[in-house]
């Protein structure tokens, strides 16, 4: 937008046309110096964005860092609380020089993509658990529907069942959960 403004001014300033011979000397040594202010101005600000741009480098750099050690990181759970965190930081932090820019991100997205394959094989795991579990109590629950003592029961029968159904029972919470 500054150099388009820029561009416009000086098509007006060339479209003005012959000024004084007195005044012209002035005018073009101001005109000369608020160019040269401009172009320090512009200067200024590519120095400023190059060095917040490689600040923004150093902490994307430090951000694949962690991202990296969490593959190390043996809870699953915890590892995928932190990338979420991470990715967080990352689209907060400004950008950074554009020949780093691909590299970086393949660098950072490499490592959030291994992350998110250990926890999809965890849960894949967890399914078949769960599944397993569904299969041993449905199996259970058959047992304890079996368990009935005669029509002419002894108390003694009676204590029989309840102690199997109780071992039945204390099997069901060892078993884990089935969904």
């Amino acid at each position: 937008k500054a150099f388009d403004r820029f561009h416009e001014l000086q098509a007006q300033w060339r479209a003005a046309g012959p000024v004084p011979a007195s005044d012209a000397t002035d005018l073009q040594m101001t005109y000369k110096f608020l160019i040269d202010k401009f172009y320090d101005f512009i200067k200024i600000n590519r120095e400023l964005q190059d060095l917040d741009q490689r600040r923004n480098l150093d902490a994307k750099l430090m951000l694949c860092e962690q991202a990296e050690e969490l593959m190390l990181e043996p809870s699953v759970n915890v590892a995928f609380r932190k990338i979420y965190a991470l990715q967080d930081k990352w689209r907060e932090t400004g950008p950074v020089p554009r020949e780093k820019k691909d590299e970086i991100w393949d660098r950072f997205k490499a490592a959030c993509d291994k992350i998110f394959e250990k926890r999809r094989e965890y849960e894949q795991q967890f399914d078949e658990k769960r599944k397993a579990n569904l299969a041993l109590k449905t199996e259970m629950c058959e047992q304890a529907e079996a368990m009935k003592p005669g029509d002419n029961a002894r108390h003694k029968d009676w204590q029989e069942v309840t102690e199997k159904l109780l071992a039945l029972q204390a099997a069901w919470r060892k078993a884990g959960h089935a969904g």
